[in-house]
């Protein structure tokens, strides 16, 4: 696996031919639907990628991005934002009650 570019893409195969998701205002996302993740984290190409088998949405991901020519490159380790696989209506309820708190920090 290799990402020239210094991204990575987390795609969702079961969205393949999926209607692109909607942004605020009702205007396409610019992206095809099953692209949920698009990390661009690293300077270099990325080289590797690696889910961790005991922490779900866990991964690491390394890059070739030293100044040098001994080569070298950075490793990460990240988990994205639960919001992205958790169901819809729980996401709605935790946004609305943030949104409450929020609202009720104001008065």
């Amino acid at each position: 696996m290799t990402g020239e570019d210094s991204t990575l893409l987390v795609w969702d195969i079961s969205q393949i031919g999926a209607e692109p998701p909607q942004q605020r205002g009702g205007s396409e996302s610019g992206g095809p639907a099953e692209v949920i993740l698009h990390h661009s984290g690293h300077r270099g190409s990325v080289q590797d990628l690696q889910w961790n088998p005991f922490l779900p949405w866990v991964l690491a991901s390394v890059s070739e991005d030293a100044a040098w020519a001994e080569g070298g490159g950075t490793l990460q380790i990240w988990r994205p934002l639960d919001l992205l696989y958790r169901p819809d209506e729980e996401c709605v309820g935790e946004l609305e009650r943030l949104q409450n708190d929020v609202r009720g920090a104001g008065d």
